[in-house]
């Protein structure tokens, strides 16, 4: 194509390597996606950082209940497998702040 066999193999390799890439990549997903894998890994990590008692109630806000996806098959809703940093940030700050802002809490006085 290029008139020099060295460029035609290094472009048919990238190309293979690409494709190779975009396959796995969606293989990866579809495991994911039917074993919750991500789901699974962030609801441990927020019960890590926030404590049991706190981590359901996190996950029990409307705003975190609005980002999990309905089940496929049967009824309510998955856990979400992806929290946005601002609405885990903006969601944290609604449970430890009051309202009046009277006093600030922390969330080591939630546990």
């Amino acid at each position: 194509m290029f008139g020099s066999m060295a460029i035609d193999i290094a472009i048919g390799l990238v190309f293979v390597y690409l494709l190779l890439r975009f396959v796995v990549t969606t293989i990866q997903e579809l495991i994911d996606a039917v074993f919750k894998i991500r789901a699974i890994h962030l609801a441990k990590g927020i019960q890590k950082l926030l404590g049991t008692t706190t981590a359901n109630e996190f996950v029990d806000r409307a705003v975190i209940e609005g980002l999990s996806p309905y089940k496929v098959f049967g009824n309510g809703t998955r856990k979400p497998s992806y929290i946005p940093p601002r609405t885990f940030v903006v969601t944290l700050l609604d449970m430890i702040g009051s309202a009046g802002g009277a006093a600030q809490r922390t969330v080591a006085e939630r546990r």
